[in-house]
């Protein structure tokens, strides 16, 4: 099917597949878990106010997604795998945060390409990171990021784990639980960073502006970082300390 509208899935154990869906929101609210997106393409559009796939329980395999000012949030409990996000809208405005993949609980991202590479419009609008998780609304926990390809943004950084300062829920008892990051590739990317190096020095380019990663917490419960590495083999553990938090 081709599909010219945003939906709204409230039944259980709904698939969406073989298809094309030209809308601004796919909205999963709580009676409709289950809802599968498998071997479809998603142009979400360039209305800064859409949320993208958004919701609960649902699952994503082999999609192409692009468009909005981010593809995928899961409230709890989703599955992203063999899945390409990319090129989100720019913001005239220059308001919009942009993300590839927005996670709050219980979420699995399995070989996946992650790209925020939306074109910044001052004053604000631009990329937070390819995977953002803020607890703004809900404790950030149980999270997995498995072998996926975060490539260099336009933004910030690359993957936040969840431990943001200031926010609504950052002292919850749960907030940075059980939050692994495993054997992920992140491309180094060509625009340098801030980082007090010279130019020729590989550390100056770590697929964000400001690092890769930001808001992990070796500290917390179930903390997991194995086997991450730049896309010319170099194992973080084998690089500096990014002074944002992470390896």
């Amino acid at each position: 099917r081709t599909i010219n509208c945003s939906l709204t899935i409230r039944a259980t154990n709904v698939i969406i597949q073989n298809s094309k869906i030209n809308g601004g929101n796919i909205t999963i609210d709580t009676s409709g878990a289950g809802f599968i997106l498998r071997d479809s393409e998603v142009d979400f559009g360039d209305n800064a106010d859409d949320e993208g796939l958004k919701g609960y329980g649902f699952t994503v395999q082999r999609a192409n997604l692009y468009g909005g000012k981010r593809q995928i949030w899961c409230l709890n409990n989703c599955l992203l795998e063999d899945s390409y996000l990319h090129d989100q809208l720019m913001d005239p405005t220059g308001q919009t945060h942009e993300s590839a993949a927005r996670i709050e609980q219980n979420t699995t991202l399995r070989h996946n390409t992650l790209w925020c590479n939306a074109i910044p419009v001052p004053p604000n609008a631009g990329c937070s990171a390819n995977q953002t998780g803020y607890p703004d609304f809900a404790p950030i926990h149980g999270n997995t990021m498995e072998r996926n390809l975060y490539m260099a943004t336009t933004g910030g950084t690359c993957s936040y784990g969840g431990n943001t300062t200031g926010k609504p829920y950052t002292n919850h008892a749960q907030n940075g639980h059980n939050i692994r990051l495993l054997h992920n590739v992140f491309q180094r990317g060509t625009t340098p960073n801030d980082r007090n190096y010279a130019l020729s020095d590989k550390r100056r380019y770590t697929c964000g502006y400001y690092g890769v990663t930001r808001d992990y917490s070796s500290s917390k419960p179930g903390y997991q970082a194995t086997g991450n590495m730049w896309d010319d083999g170099l194992l973080f553990v084998n690089d500096t300390t990014y002074p944002y938090g992470g390896f």
